[in-house]
């Protein structure tokens, strides 16, 4: 994970409340311009290397979450479409045990839903769909 958040952190700007223009993308002249892309790179190849080893925790759909966003933000939304899959598909697995597990604690059941909301945030990222509660 802090693979993954390195890689963004390496490609991104801060947010600040009073900008105008709200890019989400980067264009390709930003990513050839931008002097920290290489690092990015290099985070984001020593975190593909564990995907694979991922399972189906929370933590490992995070993962994939933000595998998902940096490989939208740098223009390969192929490459995020099978990361979200792959979220989506854990998440899913884990919801139909969390239901046949009665015991769940209410701190268990708030971060499977957390994980959901945020699956399906990145769902509509990735797909362009705009958000029909805001």
């Amino acid at each position: 994970m802090k693979l993954l958040c390195c890689a963004l952190a390496s490609i991104t700007t801060p947010w600040l409340e009073r900008e105008t223009s709200h890019r989400i993308l980067l264009s390709d002249s930003d990513l050839a311009d931008s002097e920290d892309v290489e690092l990015s790179y290099a985070f984001y190849s020593a975190a593909q290397k564990r995907l694979g080893s991922l399972g189906s925790e929370l933590i490992d759909i995070q993962c994939y979450i933000f595998a998902c966003i940096y490989e939208k933000s740098i223009l390969r939304p192929k490459q995020a479409l099978l990361h979200i899959r792959q979220a989506s598909a854990r998440l899913s697995f884990i919801s139909d045990l969390q239901h046949e597990f009665i015991g769940a604690t209410e701190q268990e059941k708030s971060l499977l839903q957390r994980a959901c909301e945020s699956t399906k945030r990145a769902e509509r990222y990735v797909y362009h769909t705009p958000n029909e509660h805001m």
